[in-house]
């Protein structure tokens, strides 16, 4: 990607550290098209700013309650709130859930220190866009918003080097999906859901479904995040 859109683009700022949301929102003030509608550490306001600022991205950080213990520093730009390895108390995929099953059009970015590959698969499947770290750059960031408002899936390097998984057996020919599938896995990676991308490919959600099993059966898994690793391996999301 080279330089940034000139495009407007809405960004809404949950994070339950002050100085981390100023931070962000004082470096998108600086880049031409970038208007901060919102800032919130609430997933309850958040949700409301959702509805009245219209955002086009929510960057969300995962862990938004008080942490038990001491907080801990990253040795990146942004203060790293706490450590977890569960989803129990995220209450960034509360949000992302809520605002799903509402309907609300917009898309979100974990913007978090401290998630493992399970969380963010989880993320994924609830119906988050992307993930970028705390310790990532501000040119990072911004391309980090842009490429989600674009459609592509920012997402942290090292959960994308995990291995991609790959067609085995007898669902390993040289091209293992369909044209179709292939379309349908794409969108799927994309974060779009059977209906969106039926309305897409102009065929029914049921067609779009049968096809999102296929693509399952050949991947051995039925897990969002295993969809993204396989499409940017290939160079699907570019």
């Amino acid at each position: 990607m080279g330089e940034m859109s000139s495009r407007t683009i809405r960004v809404l700022l949950v994070d339950d550290h002050r100085a981390v949301r100023e931070s962000v929102a004082s470096m998108l003030a600086q880049v031409p098209g970038r208007i901060v509608v919102g800032q919130t550490s609430s997933v309850a306001e958040a949700l409301e700013l959702i509805v009245s600022e219209r955002p086009d991205v929510v960057l969300v950080d995962l862990w938004l309650r008080p942490a038990p213990a001491a907080g801990k520093r990253s040795s990146g730009a942004y203060p790293v709130s706490r450590e977890r390895t569960t989803s129990d108390d995220a209450d960034g995929l509360e949000l992302v859930r809520e605002a799903r099953s509402r309907g609300l059009d917009c898309r979100f970015v974990a913007f978090t220190g401290d998630a493992s590959s399970e969380m963010l698969a989880r993320f994924l499947a609830v119906g988050g866009n992307g993930y970028v770290g705390k310790t990532a750059s501000a040119a990072e960031l911004l391309r980090a918003i842009e490429d989600t408002v674009e459609g592509r899936v920012p997402i942290l390097a090292s959960f994308v080097a995990e291995p991609a998984p790959e067609p085995s057996g007898a669902h390993a020919p040289d091209d293992p999906f369909s044209p179709r599938e292939l379309e349908v896995l794409v969108l799927v990676a994309k974060g779009l859901s059977s209906k969106e991308a039926a309305e897409h490919l102009a065929i029914s959600p049921t067609t779009v479904d049968t096809y999102r099993r296929r693509i399952a059966v050949k991947l051995g898994s039925r897990n969002r995040a295993a969809l993204v690793r396989y499409a940017l391996a290939h160079g699907l999301l570019d």
